[in-house]
C-alpha cells in the first residue's frame, strides 16, 4: 500500500483476499509491512478479490485516488501462485491555505499588517505561509497587479516551500515600486490555495 503522491509505503493497512476454491471459501487478511508491501502466497489458480480495509490510525482520512475502487479482482493461473502489492493509490485529501505577509524588510514579519505604504523606489518582499498540506511539496507563485493594470503578472519564478520554525514558508523575490497607486499582491500555492494582499 502506498501514499500517492509521493509513493511512500504505508505500513499496517489491512488487506483482505477472498475467493472460492473447489467450493471452499477463502478469507485471508494481513497488514501491509513496513514498506507498504503485502503478498498472499501458495494460492491455487482461481479468481480472488483483494480489498483494502479501514486505514490505520495514522492515516485516518486517506482515501483511494478518484476512480480507484477499494477492491480489485485478480485471476491467478497455475504458473502464478501469488497475489501481491496491488496499489489502491491512497492519498490524503488536502485543504491548503495561504497567508501572505508583505514587508519592507527582508525578514519575515511575525504577523500580517492591515496596510502598507510603499514609496516609489522602495522594495518589498511577500511571504506566503502555507498550512493544511502535510506533504509541503508544492511551489508558490507570487504575482502583482500594478496600478492601472487589468491582470496579475508573475513576480519571479515559483518558489518552493522551506521550513522556518514550525511554519512552511516561501519568500518572493524583491519587488520595487515604480508607479504611484494601489499595488495588489497575490500568492498562489500550486495545490490550489491563494491569498491576495
Amino acid at each position: 500500500m502506498w501514499d500517492n503522491p509521493p509513493e511512500l509505503g504505508i505500513a499496517g493497512w489491512p488487506i483482505t483476499l477472498q475467493g472460492t476454491v473447489m467450493g471452499v471459501t477463502v478469507n485471508w487478511t494481513k497488514n501491509t509491512g513496513s514498506t507498504g508491501d503485502y503478498s498472499f502466497t501458495d494460492l491455487v489458480a482461481a479468481t480472488y478479490r483483494i480489498t483494502e480495509g479501514s486505514p490505520p490510525a495514522d492515516y485516518t482520512g486517506y482515501v483511494p485516488s478518484p476512480s480507484t475502487p477499494t477492491f480489485r479482482d485478480v485471476t491467478l493461473t497455475p504458473d502464478v501462485m501469488t497475489a501481491a502489492n496491488i496499489n489502491f493509490y491512497n492519498y490524503l485529501p488536502m485543504n491548503p491555505q495561504v497567508e501572505t505577509r508583505l514587508t519592507k524588510t527582508e525578514a519575515m514579519p511575525t504577523s500580517p499588517v492591515s496596510s502598507l505604504t510603499i514609496d516609489i523606489g522602495e522594495t518589498v518582499w511577500d511571504y506566503a505561509i502555507v498550512t493544511g498540506d502535510p506533504l509541503h511539496n508544492g511551489n508558490v507563485q507570487f504575482t502583482v497587479k500594478e496600478p492601472g493594470a487589468l491582470a496579475f503578472v508573475d513576480h519571479g519564478s515559483p518558489v518552493a516551500l522551506t521550513q522556518v520554525g514550525s511554519d512552511w514558508v516561501a519568500k518572493s523575490a524583491p519587488y520595487t515600486a515604480t508607479k504611484w497607486g494601489q499595488h495588489v499582491f497575490k500568492a498562489v500555492y500550486a495545490k490550489g490555495a491563494e491569498q491576495t494582499w
